[in-house]
C-alpha cells in the first residue's frame, strides 16, 4: 500500500493534543514525501461535516482524555466518520492521570468508522 497523505486529525481544547499530533503526521509524511493535511474539529463549527478518508491515507488522530475516557462531546461526530480502509493511528494524551481506556475506545470508534 502507498501512501499518498498524511492527515494530522484532533481535537485539542489546550493546544497539546495538536502540537503533538501536528508534529508526529509532520515528520511521517516528510520521511514518506507524502502530502500533509491538519484536520481540526476542536470547535463545534469544524463538526458540521463527517470526516471521509481515502484508503492512501495515513490518518494521525489526537484526542486529549477527559476523567480516563475519549471526550463525551466527540462521540456523536466521531461516530460519523468514513474511513474507507484508511490507515490510523489513534493517539490520546493526558495530563496528570491515568488514560485508562481512552486509547482503546478511540481504537474501536475509528475501526467501528472503517479505518484500520
Amino acid at each position: 500500500m502507498k501512501i499518498n497523505k498524511v492527515s494530522a486529525v484532533y481535537f485539542s481544547a489546550t493546544g497539546t493534543t495538536k502540537k503533538i499530533t501536528e508534529h508526529i503526521a509532520e515528520i511521517i509524511a516528510g520521511k514518506i514525501k507524502a502530502e500533509y493535511e491538519i484536520l481540526d474539529f476542536t470547535l463545534p463549527s469544524a463538526r458540521t461535516q463527517a470526516l471521509s478518508f481515502n484508503s492512501n491515507e495515513l490518518v494521525i488522530f489526537g484526542t486529549p482524555v477527559y476523567a480516563g475516557r475519549v471526550p463525551n462531546v466527540l462521540l456523536k461526530y466521531l461516530g460519523t466518520i468514513n474511513g474507507n480502509g484508511a490507515l490510523a493511528v489513534p493517539l490520546v494524551l493526558y495530563g496528570n492521570r491515568n488514560y485508562d481506556d481512552a486509547l482503546i475506545e478511540l481504537r474501536d470508534l475509528l475501526e467501528k468508522g472503517g479505518l484500520h
